[in-house]
């Protein structure tokens, strides 16, 4: 094999650990070569493969990512374009399954095809099953051990049924020779409109299926839906059957693909985006269609959560990825590669655990923000979080969207997103001497007529909780802020959603006064907002004592994960609110 890459180090933004044992939270530690499908995979020697696309000599070139230590390093190489490419191992028998859009002389292919093979994703003479298909595309397969089965989901590319691309599912007895097909009955009344929006969003009703098998042995389906809430179906049998739809509140999701992955030590982990879409203006900044506006404001942010009890109860929804672009401001630079996808995004995922019970993911569509990430389950599990920014805003979202054509219809600009600038900035803290400098975060607000909207906004994860409290150290110089609290992401500038939130409190200088001109070190205050979900209530505490407090307006089912904080000014407000350090603890 002829080595083309070697994914550099020096690209991430983290030192690559040296072992596993390192790994804890979540670690960049390459890019595939492919958006995450179906195309990673286990080799017969152990290693993990991921096959793609790359564009050499002007020509589309099919390739592999491969790693012999579980996921720390990967060498990119040129694949033997023959070859089955990614296939999965039977655990009841010698054979290798794969569904495939290549023919055996492996020429591209819209009819659904079955690689099958005894000696793995290398074998060039491997067995292809010609289905009476066509335009679906394969989204997962796992082995139904008990059963010895393989059930298969797939997306149905035609829009046949209303409008919005469909989901299907197969399963086959007999080790891929044959296959029973059933498309899956469109969701009935999924969002259409999010609050605020002038215009319908992108429709879907069902489609990208992500599939885990239970511990009874029925088989769970999230179905990626318009949301604006992550959609369920079960099958008792199998796969032959499914049963009718249910929402999960506890998973915000609109538009963006699921996925699930069963742990060796029985727990189950579950990825999601758990974001909330901008509502859209009229007229609208991105193309009208029949599916409504297809732009894609919430695939910034990628999240998991983990269960001990087969998805009766979950804990962390912690994002495991932001897009390392989400503050770009040409995003016609990024990923142009024409065999690349140009949804410039950070859903669409595969996971494999590896050694040591660490977790390998792939998540992303182009080139600029697809990786590869390790992470260590445990790290879900965590209760408290602390952010000081001193090394930087890596954990904050604060992107404002200007308004350009960047939305364009899947071209350069990217797969319906939009350019963007910073929201929020580190400055110099006037508190310390000037020969020893520190930063503190501000939240102010320039008015842009460039912008779709100037309202600048900080949002900010944590481990999700019923009962916690967390604490913004905070010193206003101007108009002030609006304080929410979340059980999702809401992109910083939207002026609606952090309303409707449960928790929504606006801080002036009333409540958090500051002397002028300003004394050093004085004027800072610790807000921290307490509740208990049970209680259905909310306390707000400033310097520790009781500031104000009140009902939630509706209760999160899984708890709070997320502070909004936005600047309540209305013209231009230079100096703002700054702010030291984020905490958040359990109660």
């Amino acid at each position: 094999m002829t080595a083309l890459l070697l994914f550099s180090a020096a690209a991430l933004s983290a030192v690559t650990p040296l072992s596993l044992s390192e790994v804890y939270e979540p670690v960049v530690v390459g890019a595939p070569p492919m958006y995450a499908g179906t195309d990673m995979c286990v080799m017969p020697n152990g290693a993990i493969r991921h096959y793609g696309s790359e564009m050499h000599n002007g020509k589309v070139t099919r390739v592999y990512a491969e790693t012999l230590d579980g996921g720390l390093n990967w060498k990119t190489s040129r694949a033997e374009p023959k070859s089955a490419g990614a296939l999965f191992k039977s655990p009841w028998s010698d054979m290798w399954i794969g569904f495939t859009n290549r023919d055996s002389m492996g020429n591209r292919e819209r009819r659904v095809l079955v690689a099958r093979s005894k000696k793995g994703p290398e074998d060039t003479s491997a067995e292809i099953v010609v289905l009476p298909y066509r335009d679906y595309a394969c989204v997962r397969l796992i082995p139904l051990v008990s059963r010895k089965r393989w059930l298969a989901t797939f997306v149905e590319l035609t829009c046949k049924k209303d409008g919005g691309y469909g989901a299907a599912t197969a399963y086959s007895d007999d080790d891929g020779k044959t296959w029973v097909f059933q498309d899956i009955k469109p969701v009935k009344d999924v969002r259409r409109r999010n609050p605020g929006s002038a215009r319908d969003h992108w429709f879907c009703s069902g489609t990208e299926p992500g599939i885990i098998e239970m511990k009874d042995g029925s088989i769970l389906m999230c179905l990626r839906t318009s949301g604006p809430h992550a959609v369920f179906v079960r099958s008792l049998d199998g796969g032959a059957t499914w049963s009718e739809p249910w929402v999960d509140e506890r998973f915000w999701q609109a538009n963006t693909r699921p996925e699930f992955l069963r742990l060796k030590d029985g727990r189950l982990i579950f990825v999601w985006n758990n974001t909330q879409l901008l509502p859209e203006v009229a007229p609208s900044l991105t193309p009208q269609g029949e599916k409504g506006v297809a732009g894609f404001t919430n695939r910034d942010a990628l999240h998991a959560a983990i269960s001990d009890d087969d998805g009766k109860t979950w804990k962390g929804f912690r994002e495991i990825a932001l897009s390392e672009h989400r503050n770009s401001s040409d995003w016609r630079e990024l990923g142009n590669d024409d065999a690349q996808e140009k949804d410039k995004s950070v859903h669409q995922t595969q996971m494999i655990e590896v050694a040591e019970g660490k977790v390998l993911i792939a998540y992303g569509q182009n080139i600029s923000t697809r990786r590869f990430a390790l992470f260590d389950p445990d790290w879900l599990l965590e209760k408290e979080r602390s952010d000081n920014f001193q090394r930087g805003l890596k954990n904050i979202s604060h992107h404002l969207y200007v308004r350009s054509a960047s939305g364009g219809w899947r071209g350069w600009a990217g797969h319906c997103a939009w350019n963007r600038v910073p929201g929020a900035a580190m400055v110099l803290n006037p508190d310390i001497p000037y020969t020893a400098r520190g930063d503190v975060l501000q939240l102010c607000r320039i008015k842009d007529p460039r912008l779709y909207s100037d309202r600048a906004g900080i949002v900010w994860n944590f481990p999700a909780s019923k009962k916690g409290s967390v604490t913004v150290n905070a010193r206003i110089l101007g108009s002030g802020f609006k304080y929410t609290l979340s059980d999702h992401w809401i992109n910083p500038c939207d002026e609606v959603n952090p309303s409707l939130q449960p928790v929504s409190e606006n801080m002036t200088s009333a409540d958090l006064p500051c002397r002028r001109p300003i004394v050093n070190h004085n004027d800072w205050y610790d807000v921290s907002i307490e509740w208990d979900c049970s209680k259905g209530e909310w306390r707000m505490l400033v310097n520790g004592k009781e500031h104000r407090k009140g009902a939630l307006k509706w209760v999160p089912k899984a708890g709070f994960s997320y502070i909004h904080l936005q600047t309540l000014a209305e013209g231009t407000d230079p100096e703002g609110t700054h702010f030291r350090i984020f905490t958040k603890k359990d109660l």
